[in-house]
């Protein structure tokens, strides 16, 4: 039997970085997602490095025993170094229940995500969607947003609701009826 070249470059990395995707794979399991934005904040460069250096760019699935480039099973799968999904995969692509989370700091630092029954690389079925900024919310942001309902191909449609929250309290939440309008996951165009 063959080996897969990535195992071979997972074996060889530091156990630091082995502990850092293991980490991840862990608050991306549990759905720890601040913890998963933070580590993904916090250990940048050395994700840079481990994505487009050791691994050349190259997605994987990291199952919390070794790297495989076939993306089948369950696991973690890095599409960039700051953007990861954990949860099924079928022909390389989102299959069941998933998560697609993405760390972004622009005027502070937050995340974006996804949540939900994926067939085929997109969400189609229940989930959810929104954002989070877990410290130093920017003036005229809200602290986080979420919008849950039925996803078809990557798109909100029919009953939606929408929950925003701002430093200390909750506003209502509410159901909207957009028959013919459609909202985006966040997740378009990385396995689409």
């Amino acid at each position: 039997e063959q080996s897969d070249p990535l195992q071979t470059k997972y074996e060889a990395m530091s156990q630091d970085q082995k502990q850092l995707l293991e980490d991840l794979r862990k608050s991306m399991e549990t759905k720890d997602m601040t913890q998963t934005a933070k580590l993904l904040d916090k250990k940048q460069e050395v994700l840079a490095e481990m994505f487009y250096g050791t691994f050349e760019g190259m997605r994987f699935l990291y199952d919390g025993n070794g790297i495989s480039e076939n993306i089948e099973g369950t696991g973690l799968v890095f599409t960039m170094p700051e953007i990861l999904f954990y949860g099924n995969f079928e022909n390389g692509q989102p299959q069941g229940s998933c998560l697609a989370l993405q760390f972004i700091n622009v005027d502070s630092p937050r995340y974006n995500y996804s949540d939900g029954i994926w067939e085929n690389g997109k969400m189609n079925g229940q989930g959810t969607t929104g954002y989070c900024y877990y410290e130093n919310v920017p003036q005229g942001e809200y602290a986080w947003a979420v919008k849950t309902g039925v996803f078809a191909d990557d798109q909100m449609e029919g009953d939606i609701t929408y929950e925003i929250k701002e430093v200390m309290r909750l506003y209502p939440t509410g159901t909207c009826s957009f028959p013919r309008e459609r909202y985006s996951s966040m997740t378009a165009g990385p396995f689409g």
